[in-house]
């Protein structure tokens, strides 16, 4: 007997101050294969704001002014109708079969889960890497495959909001924090430590993530100190290893890290015992130019992956 259509609520928050790239975005949640797809869009706006009309198989949930992008994705969780919910930013966009292999990945793991895929990085319209390097494998630390470095330039793992599938009774006992940053790993820690649920990667690169230099984006401005904020508020979801190695791992990504390295250091020792290899590759990302690090990291993408797949190809919506 065939089973039921699995039926995903699509959740994008925008603020509505990028346009052009919301369509890019809905058509390719529109165009999910082997799934139905039930479209919400929450609008983070200012108040009087105007939300276009964007068809009629789309939802808009409109919030009392801006709240920020955890808050309008559980805007998304409590209006969903769907078995599943599945999040998407308003500046990226999935491969058709997305949907479909991680609601059959979920489906055979059974139980609670999150689902995540491999995701390309798109820098300024050039592929710069295919993430996370090294697929999760069940007998991981979620916390230390997300934090842990490897050399060089290079986490073992990476998670990003719009690879986030979970079933929704979950999501609704799981919603998002109100963070400054790092609420997607938030989001999967919590999830996988507290209630239980699996964590699952589907090793494919089935979303794109666009990062435009001048653009802004959903999360908004941090600072290295939200990094400490982080991880001393949600001290249980990280080992002795990973609480040290978050530290390291995301705020020597911040702009000022050269300038407050020590300070960094301090932190992370502070809160463990890190180890040689996340001390020398948080060094190597506070202090290797930017450029540099990107063609190295680039370059190392292309020696270990399978070719992109390309960006993809909808029949509406295009900019």
């Amino acid at each position: 007997m065939p089973t039921a259509t699995p039926y995903v609520t699509v959740v994008i928050p925008t603020t509505l101050r990028r346009p052009d790239l919301l369509p890019r975005a809905l058509a390719s949640a529109r165009d999910q294969r082997g799934v139905t797809t039930d479209i919400v869009i929450v609008a983070d706006a200012a108040p009087g704001t105007s939300v276009p009309d964007l068809g009629y198989d789309v939802r808009t949930v409109v919030l009392d002014g801006p709240q920020g992008a955890g808050a309008a994705r559980n805007a998304g969780i409590a209006a969903a109708r769907g078995e599943w919910v599945a999040f998407l930013d308003d500046d990226d966009t999935w491969a058709p079969s997305k949907l479909a292999r991680q609601v059959e990945a979920a489906t055979r793991a059974g139980g609670p889960i999150v689902v995540a895929t491999r995701f390309a990085l798109i820098r300024n319209g050039r592929v710069e890497s295919v993430l996370p390097r090294r697929p999760y494998r069940p007998t991981d630390d979620v916390s230390e495959w997300v934090h842990c470095e490897h050399l060089p330039f290079g986490r073992r793992g990476w998670v990003i909001t719009s690879t986030l599938l979970l079933d929704t009774d979950l999501a609704r006992r799981c919603p998002f924090a109100d963070v400054r940053t790092g609420e997607d790993v938030e989001l999967v820690l919590r999830a996988t430590r507290r209630h239980g649920a699996r964590f699952v990667l589907v090793d494919e690169p089935l979303t794109d993530y666009y990062v435009e230099d001048a653009r802004e984006h959903l999360t908004g401005r941090w600072a290295w100190q939200d990094v400490i904020a982080f991880v001393d508020r949600f001290h249980d979801l990280f080992t002795p290893t990973s609480r040290p190695a978050a530290i390291l791992t995301m705020a020597s990504r911040h702009p000022s890290a050269p300038r407050v390295y020590p300070a960094i250091v301090q932190a992370a020792f502070a809160r463990g015992r890190p180890r040689a290899t996340d001390l020398l590759a948080s060094a190597a990302y506070a202090f290797t130019p930017l450029a540099l690090r990107r063609a190295l990291r680039a370059a190392l993408s292309s020696q270990r992956h399978r070719p992109h797949r390309g960006p993809p190809r909808h029949r509406q919506g295009r900019d």
